[in-house]
C-alpha cells in the first residue's frame, strides 16, 4: 500500500490535524520529552494513533516528510480492516469526544473537533438508515447534538438524508476506489523490502 499523502502540506498544526487524521499512523515519529504522561482516559481506547498525534500537536508544528517512510501490505486480517463500518466509525467517534473534553478550552481546536466528529457521525446516521436501524440512527443524532451545541435535531436530519454528491466528487470516489483495488493487487506482486 502507498503511504504517501500526495497533496499534503508540509507544515501544519493541531488546528489542521483537529479537522481531520491525515498522518499515516506506520511512519509517525514523536518527540519522546512532549509528554512525560498520557492522560488518564488514554487507557479508554483502541485506536490510539489519532489521539496520540492530537496529544503531540498541541506542542508545536507537524511536519510531513515528502517521500515514502513505510512499507505495509493491506490485507482482511488487519486490526482494523475486520471491523465492520459502525465499529469503526463508532471508535473513532470516542476519540474524537474524548479529545473534544481535553482540548475544551482550545477554541479553534474545540471547533476543528466537533466538524470532524459531525462529519464522522453524519456518516455513521447514513450507514444505520441504509441498514434501517433508527434506534442507533436516534443514538447517533443525540451524540451530535451532545458535542455540537446550537446544532437542531432536523438539521441534522436533512444532512443525514442529503447524499447527492456532484459530478466531480462521484467521479473522484471511483477513481479512488480503483486506486486502492489496483495498489492491493500490485502489493502482492512486489515483495516487501527485507529489513536490515
Amino acid at each position: 500500500k502507498s503511504l504517501s499523502n500526495g497533496g499534503q502540506k508540509q507544515i501544519t498544526d493541531i488546528k489542521d490535524l483537529a479537522r481531520g487524521n491525515y498522518i499515516t499512523n506506520s511512519s509517525s515519529l514523536f518527540r519522546r520529552s512532549y509528554y512525560p504522561q498520557v492522560p488518564e482516559w488514554f487507557g479508554q481506547i483502541n485506536l490510539c494513533d489519532y489521539a496520540m498525534h492530537m496529544l503531540n500537536a498541541q506542542h508545536g508544528k507537524i511536519y510531513y516528510f515528502k517521500r515514502p517512510m513505510a512499507v505495509y501490505r493491506k490485507h482482511s486480517k488487519g486490526i482494523w480492516s475486520e471491523r465492520d463500518t459502525d465499529k469503526k466509525l463508532a471508535i473513532t467517534l470516542h476519540v474524537r469526544e474524548l479529545l473534544m473534553d481535553y482540548f475544551k478550552d482550545q477554541v479553534e481546536v474545540l471547533q476543528g473537533l466537533r466538524q470532524s466528529h459531525k462529519s464522522i457521525s453524519l456518516n455513521l446516521i447514513r450507514y444505520y438508515m441504509q441498514k434501517g436501524d433508527t434506534h442507533m440512527v436516534t443514538v447517533v443524532e443525540d451524540r451530535i447534538l451532545t458535542y455540537n451545541p446550537g446544532i437542531e435535531r432536523q438539521q441534522l436530519k436533512k444532512e443525514a438524508a442529503d447524499t447527492s454528491l456532484t459530478l466531480k466528487q462521484r467521479l473522484q470516489q471511483s477513481v479512488m476506489h480503483y486506486m486502492k483495488q489496483g495498489r492491493v493487487l500490485v502489493s502482492r506482486l512486489i515483495p516487501l523490502p527485507g529489513v536490515r
